[in-house]
């Protein structure tokens, strides 16, 4: 998709951190969530064009317990993440950030 095939990092977080980030997973409810989120629905009318669209997925493994739960752009609102993930997933981005900034351009074209 958009010119890069699987691109990988490996990242490697201390057992403090993993341990926050699996108690808040479980303290949020994440770990019953469906398999896959829905859209946002708004009250007003509105016409989106979004292409591409991510897919997020989260899948967290912690003290026995594994879960993973997706959803696309069009769950997220003015930037934010959906309720259900805003707090493991802002967690999950602020520990990798040092490692996705080592990733290279995206090659997709926005418009």
């Amino acid at each position: 998709m958009c010119g890069i095939e699987d691109v990988k990092v490996r990242v490697e977080l201390s057992p403090e951190r993993l341990d926050a980030i699996g108690r808040t997973a479980a303290d949020s409810g994440f770990f019953s969530l469906p398999a896959t989120l829905s859209p946002a629905r708004s009250d007003e009318d509105v016409v989106e064009v979004i292409s591409p669209c991510p897919e997020y997925v989260l899948d967290i493994r912690y003290r026995g317990r594994r879960h993973s739960t997706s959803w696309t752009c069009l769950a997220v609102r003015d930037d934010v993440q959906p309720a259900e993930t805003r707090a493991v997933y802002s967690m999950v981005t602020e520990a990798l950030e040092d490692a996705l900034s080592r990733l290279p351009d995206s090659q997709c074209i926005h418009f």
